[in-house]
């Protein structure tokens, strides 16, 4: 305080002036340094810093305005040296009981901090919150300022909070200079529109004791009444929420050190376990590389399943001769002839037969899905030992491949992902290899591709006779084609080997060489899986050798009382 008159106030106020046009803000700053500089060391202030004082009712306003009510010529300077000033004063309402009104520093004023000083009452000191506004007399309106600090106490103490207990009360002067009677309607619904998370709007004469008793106190005495269970409520409801974040953050805090931790000894285990994991890799990709071996020689043999299913669907194009009743039918129909009714036909059968053999993928599916699960059986099981980090379903070896890749995609594994995606997407689709043959010969009944119709000699006026020689042509050209499609479709029936032995091929070039032959990349990144999973495959032998490390004793009795006592606190 002695070096306060030191401050150099001038040297201050040129560099606020001449920082390139006048901001309010720095300027309101230096005027309140210049009250301090000028009146803190003066005695009646300085004397009582750090002290509790007691004044009479009458001295009051000294130290907590910065003028006169009855006379604004009058000025104090008292304030400045106030810290905190507790008003005990007897209460209208006397079965309320005790009750404190919290009164922070004007928004408006320069003071630093005001607003966190505000928000902090709020949250901590305040059952109910009374924002007192006044609107100026000339084009009162809303600022948003007050808009702004509204929005800041519902994001501090959430707005259904707000809703119940926070008042926003309108302040109006009847008469003099300061006369805003004719806004205040105005102003009331401007607050009601931005805003609905408010407990209520009050328009109150503040100068007026009887009608702050009758339009401010009581409404908010009896909000704080009937609504404090509600309120009590939502403050139980955020504390078990910010107890459970708290213990959540614990236990992450508990998991992060107990991972340094065990990191830092597992990589003794690692290098002990290091000849496991070689062999446990090689076995992996030794137990996909058996299967494509025993596939290899069946590459040129037929895929009897698929020639089955294919056979089947061939006995089918003869069932698509239509029923003579719907060819009368057809013929039966205003001025359709028997060329139209032709062509009709023709046009459904393709489309029925396409649709038919397209139901192959079904069986292609199943196909596959067999040669996926025994995969999935060598890698997964004993002795790839990856069914550990991904539970197995032998009877869904898509799934397990999803799951597998969603666990190890995080970890930057990139060449086994890309190997197991591969494997994953596999499939032999009718559409893409085998259809086109279908359609070639489906050209006999395509009268866009073969223009020679059928030659109908029956009477145009006898539909009987007629749709007999239709069926009878359809049966002859689907004999055809069923004769022509059984000879052109032996030499694909081993597609499906050749399939199944490139793909369980690939996926054993991309897990065991990588692509472009880089074979110790893709080694490393199976090395570092097996480590980083190490725990989980081998959870037994790594608890042995966990359990032999003193320093890991020591830190489980450590971690265990940590948890003990936090559970205590939990319950408490």
């Amino acid at each position: 305080l002695e070096e306060i008159s030191t401050v150099p106030i001038n040297d201050i106020r040129e560099r606020v002036l001449g920082s390139g046009g006048v901001n309010a803000d720095p300027l309101a700053k230096l005027g309140q340094l210049e009250k301090y500089v000028e009146h803190i060391s003066n005695k009646e202030v300085s004397d009582n810093l750090g002290k509790m004082i007691e004044v009479s009712r009458d001295d009051i306003e000294q130290y907590v305005a910065q003028y006169s009510c009855d006379d604004k010529n009058i000025k104090y300077y008292k304030y400045l040296g106030v810290k905190c000033a507790n008003i005990h004063c007897p209460f209208p309402k006397k079965d309320a009981g005790k009750i404190v009104l919290v009164d922070t520093i004007g928004l408006g004023a320069t003071s630093i901090k005001v607003v966190d000083n505000m928000l902090e009452a709020v949250e901590y000191d305040s059952d109910a919150i009374v924002m007192m506004f006044r609107p100026e007399a000339v084009r009162a309106h809303l600022d948003q300022n007050e808009i702004d600090i509204l929005q800041k106490i519902q994001r501090r103490i959430t707005p259904k909070y707000c809703e119940q207990l926070l008042f926003w009360v309108v302040n109006k002067v009847k008469e003099g200079s300061g006369c805003n009677i004719d806004f205040i309607e105005e102003v009331v619904n401007q607050i009601k529109k931005i805003d609905k998370s408010v407990a209520g709007v009050l328009d109150v004469d503040c100068n007026d004791a009887s009608e702050v008793e009758k339009k401010l106190l009581t409404p908010i005495l009896n909000s704080l009444t009937d609504r404090i269970k509600v309120v009590d409520d939502y403050i139980i409801e955020e504390l078990n929420e910010g107890g459970n974040r708290l213990m959540e953050e614990y236990y992450k805090l508990l998991d992060c050190l107990n991972g340094a931790f065990v990191d830092g000894v597992s990589e003794d285990i690692k290098r002990d376990m290091s000849v496991k994991i070689e062999e446990t890799i090689d076995n992996m990709t030794g137990s996909v590389k058996k299967i494509y071996l025993n596939l290899s020689p069946k590459r040129g043999e037929v895929c009897e399943p698929f020639k089955e299913a294919c056979e089947q669907k061939l006995k089918n194009i003869l069932k698509f001769v239509p029923p003579k009743e719907e060819v009368i039918k057809l013929l039966e129909k205003g001025s359709a002839d028997h060329i139209r009714v032709y062509i009709n036909l023709t046009d459904k059968i393709r489309i029925g037969i396409i649709d038919d053999f397209l139901k192959l993928d079904t069986a292609l599916s199943e196909i596959v899905h067999e040669v996926k699960k025994e995969v999935i059986r060598g890698i997964a099981g004993d002795i790839g030992k990856l069914g550990k980090i991904i539970d197995i379903d032998e009877e869904n070896p898509n799934l397990w491949l999803n799951g597998f890749i969603s666990k190890i995609r995080e970890d930057n594994f990139q060449l086994i992902t890309k190997a197991f995606k591969s494997f994953d997407e596999f499939m032999i689709s009718m559409e893409g290899f085998f259809i086109y043959i279908v359609r070639d010969n489906l050209d006999y009944i395509d009268m866009s591709l073969n223009n020679q119709t059928p030659e109908i000699m029956a009477n145009p006026f006898d539909n009987e006779k007629m749709a007999n020689e239709i069926i009878a042509w359809l049966d002859n050209y689907l004999e055809e084609i069923y004769r022509n499609l059984s000879r052109a479709l032996d030499e694909y029936y081993n597609i499906p080997s050749l399939a199944l032995f490139a793909a369980v091929k690939d996926f054993y070039d991309r897990i065991a060489y990588s692509e472009f032959n880089k074979y110790e990349n893709v080694r490393k990144e199976w090395k570092y899986l097996y480590e980083k999973y190490l725990a989980i495959i081998w959870s037994d032998e790594y608890a042995q050798k966990m359990g032999k490390i003193d320093a890991y004793k020591e830190w489980n009795e450590f971690i265990k009382q940590i948890n003990d006592d936090a559970n205590v606190h939990l319950e408490l």
